[in-house]
């Protein structure tokens, strides 16, 4: 026995006897099977991740539990992990690995005053005024934004989508965009900056690809790349950075 518990094991013993035989008698030992990899392993079978897939999640739990663990330690906080973050985390690892087709929304239609607040303050709607959107068109483009937020925010919280997989989604989105807007050049050169805009929006909002192999709604892909455009990562004009500044000054 180590000496540094000495005082706490003296501390229970020197107790009371009424004391002590409460504590008995609430005692339980548990032990396991002598393999804690196959305890582990039983644990998730009777919980819910399907029988093919348990190797690959638990070794996913235990990589994901260290990576955790250590960084706390680095930060010098405990290593302590809630139990809805882990199954969080495992759910979504189960969900991105599983035989699903399609994404299902939670999103609902937006409300009037939230639609009418984005046409105000929103750079992704800016970014229609610029190739001369008309009402309807940006009317759409809000919604689509709002709704794909919504949906992207409630498969992250509920783990049905990998969080690593929106950033892979999103790569393929700016590739997409790149490719397009290339095309676009060639397509429609010679023609004004605001038909090439206009041109290579519709393109993108067209563009059809899956999530973590899944069917999306049909607003999220439009939306998407509003998001994008809202950071002004990407752009429909072919000179969209500067007529976002001269529109900035303009307001100035």
């Amino acid at each position: 026995m180590s000496r540094t518990i000495v005082p706490y094991v003296d501390k229970v013993f020197e107790a009371d006897d009424h004391v002590i035989r409460r504590i008995i008698q609430n005692f339980q030992l548990a032990s396991g099977s002598g393999s804690p990899q196959e305890d582990l392993k039983g644990r998730f079978a009777s919980a819910f991740v399907p029988s093919e897939m348990v190797d690959d999640v638990l070794a996913y739990a235990l990589g994901w539990v260290k990576e955790k663990t250590d960084r706390l330690l680095e930060q010098k906080k405990p290593a302590r992990i809630s139990a809805e973050s882990f199954q969080a985390a495992i759910v979504s690892f189960v969900r991105k690995h599983d035989n699903r087709t399609i994404l299902n929304t939670f999103a609902g239609i937006p409300s009037h005053q939230q639609i009418e607040q984005d046409l105000k303050l929103r750079t992704y709607v800016r970014q229609l005024d610029i190739i001369e959107a008309d009402d309807e068109q940006k009317i759409g483009a809000v919604t689509d934004f709002l709704r794909a937020s919504v949906d992207r925010t409630q498969w992250g919280a509920k783990g049905l989508v990998h969080e690593s997989s929106f950033d892979e989604f999103e790569d393929s989105l700016l590739r997409t965009w790149d490719n397009h807007k290339r095309r676009t050049d060639i397509r429609l050169a010679g023609h004004p900056d605001v038909q090439k805009g206009r041109y290579l929006y519709l393109e993108c909002s067209s563009h059809q690809a899956t999530l973590e192999g899944l069917q999306v709604p049909t607003h999220f892909m439009p939306g998407s790349f509003h998001a994008l455009a809202d950071d002004v990562v990407v752009g429909w004009h072919p000179h969209y950075k500067r007529e976002l500044e001269i529109s900035d000054n303009e307001e100035d």
